[in-house]
C-alpha cells in the first residue's frame, strides 16, 4: 500500500516530466478538507474568526512544504530543493488561502442557514403548541 501511494505521488507526467498528484496531496486536498471543517465548525462564529482561522491553517500547510522537500529522498522530487520551496511559498500561501477560504466560507453560509432553518421549524412548532 505504501509503495502505491508512494508511486501515485511521485507519478510523473510524460511530456512535461513534472510530479502532477504531489501539488494536490500537498495543498488542496488539506486545504479543501480543513476549510469544510473550519465553516462547519465555527459556524455560529463571526467572519473575522473564520478568516483568522482560514489564514492560520492556510499558513500552517505551505508551511510543511520545505520538510516535504527535506525529508524526501534525493532525486525524488526531481530537483525541488528546500530553498526552491521556499521562494514559491507566497504564492502557494496566496492559492492555499483562496481554495481554504472559498471552502470554509461554503460551509459556514450553508451551516448558518440549515441552523437557521432548523431554529424557525423549532420556533414555529414551539409557538403552535403554547396556541393550542
Amino acid at each position: 500500500m505504501a509503495h502505491s501511494l508512494r508511486e501515485w505521488y511521485l507519478h510523473l507526467e510524460t511530456p512535461s516530466h513534472k510530479t502532477i498528484h504531489a501539488g494536490s496531496a500537498d495543498y488542496y486536498t488539506p486545504a479543501t478538507l480543513l476549510g469544510l471543517i473550519v465553516g462547519w465548525i465555527l459556524a455560529r462564529h463571526t467572519r473575522v474568526e473564520l478568516v483568522f482561522w482560514v489564514l492560520l491553517l492556510s499558513g500552517g500547510i505551505v508551511i510543511l512544504a520545505p520538510l516535504y522537500a527535506t525529508f524526501f529522498p534525493k532525486g525524488a522530487l526531481d530537483g525541488l530543493t528546500p530553498s526552491l520551496v521556499i521562494g514559491i511559498l507566497p504564492f502557494k500561501y496566496i492559492t492555499v488561502v483562496i481554495n481554504c477560504g472559498m471552502c470554509a466560507f461554503a460551509a459556514w453560509v450553508f451551516t448558518r442557514n440549515y441552523n437557521l432553518q432548523r431554529n424557525i421549524r423549532e420556533a414555529e412548532k414551539r409557538v403552535k403548541a403554547v396556541s393550542h
